[in-house]
């Protein structure tokens, strides 16, 4: 029992700085692009408690994933473009 508290808090010790890296860069991406690229960060949201809860390792698979996945970069993208248009309609 002492080993399996012992790996439990190890993850959440080693998950800590991952989890505070998703936080900030999950939230520079307002929740009117999540809107109109059709997508949920719910479930996001849920894999990172739940991960973090579960011991940590999760957490730090679902940053990893979501640093290197499709959704992060299409929600980055469509934040670059929505600001480039607004930029664009401000100086016109």
């Amino acid at each position: 029992m002492i080993v399996v508290a012992g790996l439990w808090l190890a993850g959440v010790v080693v998950a800590v700085p991952f989890v505070l890296w998703w936080a900030h860069d999950f939230s520079r991406i307002p929740g009117r692009v999540w809107f109109w690229t059709g997508r949920d960060r719910r479930p996001w949201q849920w894999a990172m408690l739940l991960g973090l809860v579960c011991g940590g390792w999760v957490a730090v698979g679902t940053a990893i994933r979501w640093r290197l996945g499709d959704d992060r970069r299409e929600l980055l993208d469509e934040l670059g473009d929505r600001t480039s248009r607004h930029r664009a309609e401000r100086l016109s």
